[in-house]
Formats: C-alpha cells, structure tokens, sequence
C-alpha cells in the first residue's frame, strides 16, 4: 500500500511530521497506513538499515504519556493526538526529497509535547493550500546493543545513538560523574567542531557560552565556578586533536556505555514475589490470587525495575546498584494481565518471579521491551545473517575510502 496519498479526499490525508535526534522529516500518509510502513519509510529517507535499534514514540492523547508507536496496527487506530492545520499542497518529489530533511534542537526521547519548528500556514485554506491533520512522533532508539563498539555498524546509527545518549546524559536520565561528564563534554566539542587549537587560532569566533555541556548535577556537586568548568573542558578538547568526527562520537559513546545507567528503561513497579506453582495447594494459590487482586488497587511504587540489553534488574535504593539480576539466557518467557507482569524463568518449568505496575499500560510497555530485548539477546548468539555480513563489508569499505580522503589532505 503507498504511503503517499493520491488525489482522495481531504479527511484521508494526514501529515506526519517526525522527529530525529537532529532533523524533522514530513509526510503525508493515508488514512489506512500502518505502523511498520511510516517506520521504514523514515529509515529508508535517512539511510539507516539497522532499523532494529529504533522506534517511533507518540503522546497519548488518553493518558496523555509517551507510548511507542505498534508497527502491525493502523497509525489512525492508535490513541495519537491530531492536529489540525493547513499545508502547502505541494508534495515533494521522493520520499528522499531534502525539501523534507530540516535541522531542528536536539531532541532527547520525548518528556513533553514538542513545538515543530516547521512553519506552517495557519490562514484558511486557498492558493493552492488544503486543509490536512497532522501527527507528531519521535524516532528515537529503543534497543540498545550489549558492546556498542562491536555491534553498531553504520555511521548513521552510531550518530544517533551518540545524540541520543549525550542528551540523556545532559538531562540526568543517566548519572554521570562530575569528571566523566567533563571528558565527555570535551568529546562532544571536538565532534561538533573540530580541533580546538585551529579554530582558537583562525578569524572565526567560538562562543560555548550557548553549548549545553554538563548536566546539572556536576554544579550540585562539585565547587566549581563556571569558568572553571569551561577550562578544564577545554584543557581536555585539546587532547583529541587527532580525532575525526565519528571517532569522537564512537569515542563518547564507548566512555559512556561504562555509566551504570546506560541503555536502561526504568519503570516503578513493586510486590515482587517468586515462587513454584506446583508447590502451592489450589486453596492457597486461590488465596494468593485475591490477595494479589486486594493489593493490585493500591500499589505504591516501592521498587524499580531497569531492562537493557542483558536482562531484568530490580532496584530498592537507587537506580545504580540492583537488588536482583536476572540474564535472558534465565528467562523463558515474560507475561503480562493487567497490572501484573510475570517471569516464567529456565529450568524448572513452574518456577516464576512476579511483579506489578501502577498501570496496565506500563505492563505492556515492560512486556515490549523485554521481548524486544529477549529476541535481540538470542539473535545476537546464533551466526551473523548475510544481511548483516553485507553491511560490515560495505562499511568496511566506506571507512577504508574516508581514510584515504583525510591522508590526502594532510
């Protein structure tokens, strides 16, 4: 089915306006257009093939919370806010068209709905205008690898995963240490503009004044005076003179991995409780099963539960150090009714580990991700595809020909 509408009736268009970690990209679907055929078509207009790592987030206009976009379902039958508004009825050309490709802020995944940075005419519809709806959603990463360095092939991929991180390091939704945020504000300054001592030394002038570098916490917890911050940031720039663009990114995003919080979704949850069915009597797993439904109605969030690329942690304290740990290789299966959501573990086929959410919509989320990440987890132990193989190869040789250019000039 196209995505690109033909001439139907102005109630079948929609615009869909999406946003990168550093673009915004615009469409205009019909009304019929599923998930999974507006994803691959914003992969394929960036270039990006490692599609795997990526989703689409949206604001529900119900519960009024950032949810991923389902791939297999009709964009229009998901709870996605419409706007409406008036747009020129000049369609670009290709999919690829850079008519569609514009910089915008940087955007960490969404916490609050955005302001597009897309003009668009807001008088009534005449001149070649029409009246059409539109829909926001971000494309951010989902997935996370296990070893970025080793897994992550395509530039593309490691720039946005490297936006991403940086900017969920600057908004504290992963910790990082004074010292660390230090040596990762110098690498994100020589990605942005090179080495340091050629630009401090041309006409050009450099104003870091307006450059967000550390997160807030570094000026919590450290007595230092803004100044100082900049100098020694500088003092640490000036060591990455040899250092290209995307071995500064690849650089940051290898310091960063190291951070305790890396490549977690965090979700409250509480009443964790682990068992054997088979040891419980029917009167008392009846027992447990109202007791389970009484406390269902007043859960207060007690716990933390973090899913990355490894497995399922469970923190009391802090987000830093967990409790309990659990490997997908111990995981079977993970299920989900309502608020609760189970572990049915490996090896003793009675054996679960249970937990709830606050809500039925947070279980389904942890229950995406942790199949997501269970998938990612086997597929990553069974030999390469061809596809994969192929895209290492061309890589290989892109990075081989980009050599050869930055030798030419020195």
């Amino acid at each position: 089915m196209p995505v690109f509408s033909s001439s139907k009736k102005k109630t079948d268009e929609y615009c869909c306006k999406i946003f990168t970690m550093d673009a915004e990209l615009q469409f205009t679907i019909e009304a019929t257009a599923k998930g999974h055929t507006l994803f691959s078509l914003v992969c394929q207009t960036i270039g990006l093939r490692e599609h795997w790592y990526f989703g689409l987030k949206f604001l529900d206009k119900i519960s009024n919370e950032w949810i991923w976009l389902q791939m297999n379902r009709t964009i229009l039958s998901q709870p996605i806010q419409i706007q409406s508004n008036t747009i020129s009825s000049k369609r670009p050309e290709s999919p690829n068209s850079t008519e569609n490709f514009k910089l915008h802020l940087l955007r960490s995944p969404p916490t609050s709905p955005s302001t597009s940075t897309l003009s668009l005419p807001s008088s009534s519809t005449s001149g070649g205008q029409q009246y059409i709806n539109i829909l926001e959603l971000y494309f951010v990463v989902k997935f996370y690898p296990e070893e970025i360095t080793n897994e992550l092939i395509q530039d593309i991929t490691r720039h946005l995963f490297y936006l991403q991180v940086k900017q969920d390091i600057l908004n504290m939704d992963i910790y990082c240490p004074p010292d660390t945020a230090a040596h990762l504000a110098s690498l994100a300054l020589h990605a942005k503009f090179g080495d340091y001592d050629q630009i401090s030394s041309s006409s050009e002038s450099l104003n870091l004044e307006s450059e967000a570098l550390l997160p807030l916490s570094c000026f919590q917890k450290v007595d230092i005076s803004r100044s100082d911050w900049f100098n020694r940031i500088i003092a640490l720039w000036r060591t990455h003179a040899s250092l290209t663009r995307e071995e500064s990114e690849m650089a940051y995003l290898k310091h960063a991995q190291d951070l305790d919080m890396f490549g977690l979704s965090f979700f409250e949850i509480s009443k964790m409780q682990g068992g054997n069915k088979s040891n419980l009597s029917s009167s008392q797993q009846q027992q447990q099963q109202q007791q389970q439904q009484s406390d269902q109605s007043s859960i207060a969030a007690e716990l933390w539960l973090g899913i990355d690329s490894l497995g399922i942690r469970f923190y009391k304290k802090n987000k830093l150090r967990p409790e309990v740990f659990f490997s997908w290789s111990d995981i079977k299966s993970v299920t989900a009714h309502d608020k609760k959501v189970i572990l049915n573990m490996t090896g003793d086929k009675n054996a679960t580990f249970a937990f709830y959410s606050a809500k039925s919509s947070v279980s389904k989320e942890i229950l995406d991700l942790a199949t997501g990440n269970h998938e990612l987890y086997m597929r990553r132990r069974r030999e390469q595809s061809i596809e994969i193989q192929q895209m290492r190869y061309f890589e290989e040789q892109q990075q081989k020909v980009r050599k050869k250019k930055i030798s030419s000039r020195i």
